[in-house]
């Protein structure tokens, strides 16, 4: 069984080449600009009231494609190959956690060895973006918790984001596919009208000051969204 999961696994890890092309492109553009927007500050150029968007934040690219082509391409590829849906669905869950620790690695070390130079050189606006740099994981609020939990939390959540994504492509063409995709917007809307945000809201966009709270929440939403996903599989033509 383990072997015939891990074969899934090994499968979608080397069928995603469009998103790590699409991820390293992006991730490329935007260290390019990055270092030009540094340059340009160490200039003399007065770049005080601007801020920048920290080129880490590519990973999650990594993480909303892979989780789009997966059950939309890899899918019916594994299932014709002969492997089950059962070792499809495993296999996909593995391919997520290996991608969220990857991409949160990724970001963690571009988070440390880049983004904290630049703020700590003060070449940006600190009101911007939590002091200068647009990372996630520092507007998120995680990195109050030391740069292990950071790594920790910013996986969880990316493993999350990953079972989010995975569902909702799984379901579309669906009427219950249509269903939740008004239901996302309206809670997207939702989040994004609200001035003070309840605690409840506030864990439902996983960003709990708790930072084991915040963990424990994304692993056990995950793992019900993915056990939701089993009987939409079930019925999925190939």
């Amino acid at each position: 069984m383990c072997k015939n999961i891990w074969k899934a696994t090994k499968v979608n890890l080397r069928n995603i080449k469009v998103p790590y092309f699409v991820t390293m492109l992006y991730f490329g553009f935007m260290l390019i600009q990055n270092v030009a927007q540094l340059a340009i500050a160490r200039s003399g150029v007065d770049m005080s009231t601007n801020g920048e968007v920290s080129a880490g934040n590519s990973f999650y690219v990594l993480i909303v494609l892979a989780a789009i082509f997966i059950p939309a391409v890899n899918y019916s590829r594994i299932i014709t190959l002969g492997g089950k849906r059962h070792y499809f669905l495993c296999g996909s869950l593995v391919t997520y956690g290996l991608l969220a620790i990857a991409a949160s690695l990724a970001n963690t070390a571009y988070h440390v060895v880049y983004d904290r130079y630049v703020i700590a050189a003060g070449y940006f606006d600190p009101n911007l973006f939590s002091g200068g740099v647009g990372n996630l994981m520092v507007v998120f609020g995680w990195t109050s918790h030391g740069i292990v939990v950071v790594f920790l939390q910013q996986t969880a959540f990316m493993f999350l984001l990953a079972v989010v994504v995975h569902t909702v492509t799984a379901i579309q063409g669906k009427w219950y596919g249509w269903v939740a995709n008004a239901l996302i917007v309206a809670i997207i809307a939702l989040l994004v009208s609200t001035a003070g945000p309840s605690p409840a809201l506030l864990a439902l966009a996983i960003l709990h000051h708790n930072a084991l709270l915040q963990i424990i929440s994304c692993l056990v939403l995950a793992f019900a969204l993915y056990a939701l996903s089993k009987p939409i599989f079930a019925r999925k033509a190939i």
